[in-house]
């Protein structure tokens, strides 16, 4: 069964190279009655790929290692005096506009191993 949603308010509170709305939502209960509303951020960064990219002569994974923010960031609320934000990964990265998932998946490629 499908309950029924309703967003009472849609705002968007930061528009820039990621975005961030905010919702004022309800939805119903079990019960058949409506919860009161709910704040709600939704961030939005778009369509993104991943890559596992495989050495078949090493038989090893490809993994990179990049500098990230939020790893910093995460890095420094437990030790102020940290300064290593850099993570390693897989080769990742968004979906420009008009761009296939395959074209991202090349050029994130690219920029990413060489």
């Amino acid at each position: 069964m499908i309950r029924k949603v309703v967003i009472d308010k849609q705002t968007r509170v930061f528009d820039d190279f990621f975005k961030i709305d905010e919702f004022f939502v309800s939805h119903q209960k079990v019960d058949g009655t409506m919860s009161v509303d709910q704040r709600r951020l939704v961030f939005e960064r778009g369509d993104a790929v991943a890559v596992l990219l495989l050495n078949l002569d090493s038989k090893c994974v490809v993994l990179v290692r990049q500098f990230r923010i939020p790893t910093l960031v995460g890095r420094k609320r437990d030790v102020e005096s940290n300064t290593d934000g850099w993570i390693t990964e897989v080769v990742s990265g968004m979906i420009n506009q008009n761009e296939t998932p395959e074209a991202a998946i090349v050029r994130e490629t690219m920029e990413e191993t060489g």
